[in-house]
């Protein structure tokens, strides 16, 4: 268990950018999936932009190299990262604010993303806090 402690400390996950986010001809695109993670939908981003789905889809997925489903996760999962660090809410909340339908689903999401569970992120960074 110690070293486990002692690891999870120097831990630091890594959050990267969707691949050629920076001089790709879709980060408009990205942008705005970011301004809207909220309420966006495939459909609906499509038409924002004038392209018909299918379009949209493969200008992303060629892009960026990721679909939009694994797009929206990414960003959904970074946000709730930021909640976890700064907020008191549970994870029953945090999973009800990035859209997952419960907690079961947000920790597999969440673990597909950083290789831990809300729960171990949450102590890694309370475990680093100035004064702890």
């Amino acid at each position: 268990n110690a070293l486990f402690v002692i690891l999870l400390r120097y831990f630091q996950p890594q959050q990267e950018q969707p691949k050629n986010l920076e001089n790709s001809s879709v980060s408009s695109i990205i942008e705005y999936i970011y301004e809207h993670e909220q309420d966006i939908t495939l459909g609906a981003l499509a038409q924002a932009f004038g392209y018909s789905v299918p379009h949209m889809s493969k200008l992303i997925s060629n892009g960026c190299g990721m679909n939009f489903s694994d797009i929206l996760r990414q960003i959904r999962m970074r946000r709730a990262t930021w909640l976890l660090k700064n907020t008191s809410l549970s994870i029953t909340q945090i999973a009800g604010e990035v859209h997952c339908t419960d907690t079961s689903h947000f920790g597999k999401n969440f673990r597909k993303e950083f290789h831990m569970s809300p729960k171990e992120y949450r102590q890694l960074f309370a475990a680093q806090a100035p004064g702890r």
